[in-house]
């Protein structure tokens, strides 16, 4: 696409406006490949892919393909603006490009200016920034700003197809620290030497299980009252247990799944055999059923009674167990 623009020469190599037209064509940012990307070892330790964004264009003067190299080489300034309408850019980077039959390349990155006039890598910029656009000026006297001129508008970044795939991942495998700034949601696992997430973390169903927790993993001073849940209280930096709320609970569950169970045999000395007769009752004293003669629930299940039998001399036993579900 080509657009008329100004060109800052005069034949004696002073500035003023002449038509240029100027064609642009920015190769498509793989910005995953920028903020993630991976060593041909598959190890991210040892990562040294370079931190650039290539760039090709075209100018042309009057029509015809420019030709500027060696100690004619055009400067450009290329900035990054975070949207369409930013008034100041979170990127800029001079550089030096030479043209050959109208046709230009240039490599921006790894390292320019942020808008506080500090150095700042090229993919933090595009980690951090929502919609990134390219501007691009020619520059003229470095005394005289007034010299620059624009060459283009603003031109939107976009993702090559395989850095759209690479921004839903199958499987994580982190090295080492992960720092999340929202939710994480996770459906299946989440394998991390060190992880922190600003926000909710949302896991399936039974994801977390006592047995894979590593000891020392988990830090009381970093969990929520709402993890404690009832019957849990800080103690320091750790935690205890409610005495209340633990007797309570214990109390509840022996009432509806312990049973007391009475029993009796006779001629048992040094016998292994169970009872002959035996009544159970359970521990919120309701009686649940007897075996045996004579041997069963009294006073309207509340009570459960055992008779003995035979002759009642030194050789008889008498049982107790408890059962608890």
């Amino acid at each position: 696409m080509n657009r008329m623009l100004q060109s800052p020469w005069l034949p004696d190599g002073s500035l003023r406006p002449v038509v240029v037209a100027v064609g642009f064509g920015a190769l498509l940012v793989a910005l995953m490949a920028l903020t993630a990307p991976a060593r041909a070892d598959g190890d991210p330790r040892t990562d040294d892919v370079p931190r650039i964004m290539p760039y090709e264009g075209r100018l042309e003067l009057d029509g015809r393909p420019l030709d500027a190299h060696g100690d004619d080489a055009l400067h450009l300034e290329f900035a990054l603006y975070d949207g369409v309408d930013a008034v100041e850019p979170v990127y800029t980077q001079s550089l030096r490009v030479e043209v050959y039959d109208g046709d230009f390349t240039s490599t921006i990155g790894p390292v320019g200016i942020g808008p506080d006039g500090q150095a700042r890598g090229i993919a933090d910029v595009i980690s951090a920034a929502d919609e990134l656009y390219l501007g691009m000026t020619l520059l003229g006297d470095p005394d005289d700003p007034s010299d620059d001129i624009p060459l283009s508008r603003r031109q939107p970044l976009r993702a090559t197809p395989y850095a759209l795939w690479t921004t839903a991942a199958t499987d994580i495998a982190v090295a080492d620290e992960v720092q999340v700034g929202g939710d994480v949601a996770v459906g299946g696992a989440l394998v991390a030497t060190g992880l922190q997430v600003a926000g909710d973390v949302r896991l399936p169903a039974d994801a977390i299980d006592s047995r894979v927790i590593a000891d020392g993993s988990l830090d009381a001073t970093h969990m929520g009252d709402a993890m404690l849940g009832d019957g849990i209280q800080r103690s320091g930096d750790g935690l205890r247990l409610d005495g209340a709320v633990v007797d309570g609970r214990t109390r509840t569950y022996m009432r509806s799944a312990c049973h007391l169970q009475l029993g009796w045999r006779d001629r048992c000395s040094n016998c292994a055999s169970g009872p002959a007769k035996h009544v159970t009752v359970r521990a919120d004293g309701v009686c649940t059923g007897a075996s045996g003669s004579d041997t069963r629930c009294r006073a309207n299940n509340t009570w459960g009674g055992v008779n003995t039998d035979g002759s009642v001399d030194g050789n008889d036993v008498f049982y107790i167990r408890m059962i608890c579900n």
